[in-house]
């Protein structure tokens, strides 16, 4: 597998472009959220992966601890509430925010980076 030079995105153009991008795919709302949880909150994906429903829901701001660094922080989602309502309006009550189809996982990291 070749090895990409991946530089991130500077300018509210290339965030419009790549939300434009998502908006077209299959999982779409999915896709969106994950990637606006990610430039709104500053989180990594393995973290955002881990989030639950029961998380997130109706809440201005969740404690997580981060996978990486095992700090505990503070993340306000403020900036992101209304893309959570949407995308929760019909899933369950509990589980995983973003679940994997295989099993009671969450979708793997990789998955989320296709």
């Amino acid at each position: 597998m070749a090895v990409e030079n991946v530089q991130p995105l500077r300018t509210s153009e290339e965030i419009g472009n790549v939300r434009e991008a998502l908006a077209q795919t299959n999982a779409s709302e999915r896709n969106l959220l994950l990637f606006n949880l990610g430039i709104n909150t500053g989180l990594r994906i393995g973290d955002i992966v881990r989030l639950r429903i029961e998380d997130v829901r109706g809440r201005t701001s969740v404690v997580i601890r981060e996978g990486k660094t095992r700090k505990a922080r503070t993340v306000y989602l403020d900036a992101v509430l209304s893309d959570i309502t949407n995308y929760l309006q019909d899933k369950d009550v509990k589980g995983w925010l973003f679940p994997s189809r295989k099993g009671d996982k969450h979708i793997s990291t990789t998955q989320a980076y296709r």
